[in-house]
């Protein structure tokens, strides 16, 4: 009797085995698809023609780009110690706190920054950032783009136009100085 009690037992036990091994081959399966998806996203940011960031509200940085250790020249151990103000000289440290707060605060937010390297080199980034949610908590995710030969065309084109300006004060000079000579010509 005592084994013909076991068998409903055994065959549940079997069946709860198998119910196991399928969830397992479902979850694994679930696995294999988020790290396919993870490795894309890796390579979509990785390719990204700037840096992109994600910063918690303590702030650390908790996501980034390889375009990002690159631009800055720090390493990605060296993140976790830093603060969003300590990728630009102080000058801009207010400015830096008052789109974060703007970001939290309304959403979004914009601002041209010149972002200073680990060796001291100076780069003029545009920065773009929103306000989205990971895990329940608010975080700023952006991203940057390097506008050097932007502000060079503009200082090239503030030149060029200095020097029209220059120019045609001189042309009026010499048509005023020949208007001048001709009066006297004719009188």
């Amino acid at each position: 009797m005592e084994k013909s009690a076991e068998k409903p037992k055994i065959r549940n036990l079997k069946n709860t085995i198998a119910d196991l091994n399928r969830e397992i081959s479902r979850l694994s399966q679930k696995n294999e698809l988020l790290r396919a998806e993870k490795k894309v996203l890796d390579e979509i940011l990785d390719n990204l023609p700037g840096t992109f960031y994600i910063w918690d509200d303590r702030p650390q940085l908790i996501r980034w780009n390889r375009k990002h250790e690159e631009i800055t020249e720090y390493s990605g151990d060296e993140y976790p110690n830093m603060l969003p103000t300590d990728f630009f000289g102080k000058r801009e440290h207010r400015a830096i706190e008052a789109v974060i707060k703007k970001v939290y605060a309304e959403g979004e937010g914009t601002l041209e920054a010149t972002l200073v390297t680990k060796s001291g080199k100076k780069v003029p980034h545009v920065y773009t950032a929103v306000r989205t949610m990971i895990d329940e908590k608010p975080v700023l995710m952006g991203f940057a783009i390097d506008i050097s030969e932007r502000k060079d065309a503009e200082r090239r084109l503030r030149k060029a136009y200095s020097e029209i300006n220059k120019l045609q004060n001189q042309l009026e000079a010499e048509c005023t100085y020949l208007h001048e000579e001709s009066k006297e010509v004719l009188d």
